[in-house]
C-alpha cells in the first residue's frame, strides 16, 4: 500500500513538472521493493525530463530485464 502511495505522489509531481520531487517518491519505491517494474519505469521517466540520461538509461535498462515485455519501458529506454 506504501509504494502505490509513492508511485502515485511521484506520478503527481511528475504531471505538475516537479521532476526532483517525483524522483525522490519513486527513489522510496524502489527502496521498499528494488525489483518493482514500475518504480524503475517511473524513475527513468523522471531522470530522462531532467537530461540525466545515465541514470536515466539505468533504470530503464532494469525495467527491461526484469520485465522483457514492457513496452513503457522499452519506449522510454528507446527515447533516452
Amino acid at each position: 500500500k506504501a509504494l502505490k502511495a509513492h508511485l502515485d505522489a511521484g506520478n503527481t509531481k511528475a504531471k505538475a513538472g516537479e521532476w526532483a520531487a517525483a524522483t525522490q517518491e519513486f527513489q522510496q519505491v524502489l527502496a521498499s521493493d528494488p525489483r518493482n517494474v514500475q518504480g524503475h519505469v517511473q524513475i527513468g521517466w523522471a531522470y530522462a525530463e531532467q537530461k540525466m540520461w545515465d541514470e536515466a538509461k539505468t533504470h530503464l535498462m532494469s525495467a527491461v530485464a526484469l520485465d522483457p515485455n514492457n513496452a513503457g519501458a522499452h519506449a522510454n529506454l528507446a527515447w533516452v
